[in-house]
């Protein structure tokens, strides 16, 4: 395959700006989430209000957020693979 053959010399894959909207929304998403989770424990089981950080670890979601945050690397090894 030659230089530029799919991308041309001198452009970038992904626009940088779409990468800073992407944290951005990422943030704000986690943010969102983890809020929620927290609103629906309150309203299912007040009598762990209030919430300390022993109320909202639940079994198994760490290992949930782990596997998200890192959903893009992986993503990102698979195509890497598959264009080999």
């Amino acid at each position: 395959m030659a230089d530029g053959a799919v991308i041309p010399l001198g452009e970038d894959a992904i626009e940088p700006m779409a990468l800073v909207l992407g944290v951005a929304v990422y943030g704000i998403m986690a943010n969102l989430c983890y809020t929620l989770v927290g609103l629906e424990l309150r309203r299912r089981r007040t009598d762990l209000w209030p919430l300390d950080s022993e109320a909202m670890d639940v079994p198994g979601w760490h290992v949930v957020s782990c596997v998200l945050t890192s959903l893009p690397f992986w993503f990102a090894c698979v195509i890497w693979i598959a264009h080999r």
